[in-house]
């Protein structure tokens, strides 16, 4: 099953140089009917203008990732750490329990866009972590690259969940198909151009929602960034209170 998630109907925000689009409930957006989506508690775009962002504040028990389109975001916390964050880089933070950071545009001529996928890990009180990783260009062009994962050696930035989490920049033509198995969901975006999937056409910030036995044929109308987070479909056996998970997806090309 397919759910498609017109970009006109996102939460949007504008205020102190910063436009912010919401996927899901979140902070000042309150909707009951659109909650987290499995794991994936949030998926928030941030556009800033030069000089701003957001000053020192905390976090627990959630993980982050930053995926930065364009621009750069300067990211420090009570760690120790300090980072800037590029196109195409990928930010890791895990606040477990308990981590403060800011997150700022320190250029004084380009603006900074970036996006912020936020997942419930699966155990509490975790060690605050942080991690960074510069992704080459050509690394996922033309196919869907693992940047995230919670599945072991798999050479990408490890989360404490059963999720995978993939991005791809396709030029115009190119073809690429998603097999989503009836065990598991996917949260896909379409981050810039606009792209053909099954009988669905997606522009810039239009979502799918798939659950059970999917196949997604994507089709790049024009160039295209996209991004698909992956995830156990999870369901309560009742007589033990497991949960039950499925192997992930596969791409094909």
């Amino acid at each position: 099953m397919i759910s498609k998630i017109l970009s006109e109907n996102l939460y949007i925000n504008s205020y102190g140089g910063l436009v912010e689009r919401f996927h899901f409930s979140f902070g000042d957006y309150v909707d009951a009917e659109n909650g987290q989506f499995g794991v994936l508690t949030a998926l928030n775009e941030f556009v800033l203008d030069p000089g701003a962002g957001f000053s020192m504040h905390a976090h627990h028990e959630i993980e982050i990732i930053s995926y930065c389109l364009h621009g750069e975001l300067t990211h420090i916390d009570n760690m120790g750490n300090r980072n800037v964050i590029r196109q195409g880089d990928i930010q890791y933070l895990s606040a477990g329990t308990g981590i403060s950071h800011s997150e700022l545009n320190k250029s004084k001529g380009e603006s900074l866009h970036f996006y912020q996928i936020w997942i419930k890990p699966n155990k509490p009180r975790l060690a605050p972590t942080y991690k960074h990783r510069s992704i080459p260009a050509q690394a996922h062009m033309n196919h869907m690259l693992k940047i995230a994962s919670g599945e072991r050696n798999t050479g990408v930035i490890r989360v404490a969940q059963d999720v995978n989490i993939y991005i791809a920049e396709l030029k115009q033509g190119k073809d690429i198909a998603f097999s989503n198995p009836g065990t598991r969901q996917c949260y896909f975006l379409c981050l810039e151009g606009s792209v053909r999937v099954n009988e669905q056409f997606l522009e810039q910030r239009d979502a799918l929602k798939v659950f059970g036995d999917t196949r997604l044929d994507i089709s790049a109308q024009t160039d295209s960034h996209l991004l698909l987070i992956e995830m156990a479909a999870r369901r309560v056996e009742a007589a033990q209170g497991k949960e039950l998970y499925g192997k992930p997806g596969a791409f094909h090309t």
